[in-house]
């Protein structure tokens, strides 16, 4: 089999990209497509990128990392309010 009949078939599968009208099911509860507008995520027409997925998918880790901590926190003292926090929410 030649190399290049080889590396065809290892290639990798295409990146996923989410159109705009399926970008609300990679969201949390609480996190909107606007949020991602202002945070870059989204392209111009509103879709959800592969590399911005990744990212996505980053910050929804750290918040459910976050979140425990946060919570006990809030309960010792009310200093910060949970709608002032987009992990909390």
């Amino acid at each position: 089999m030649s190399r290049r009949r080889k590396n065809a078939q290892q290639a990798k599968p295409a990146r996923q990209r989410v159109s705009a009208g399926k970008v609300h099911r990679e969201l949390i509860e609480g996190q909107s497509a606007a949020l991602l507008q202002e945070l870059h995520l989204l392209t111009r027409r509103g879709d959800l990128n592969a590399d911005a997925r990744r990212k996505l998918k980053q910050i929804n880790h750290y918040c459910s990392q976050l979140r425990p901590h946060m919570e006990s926190l809030l309960s010792d003292e009310d200093v910060v309010s949970s709608e002032s926090s987009p992990c909390m929410a």
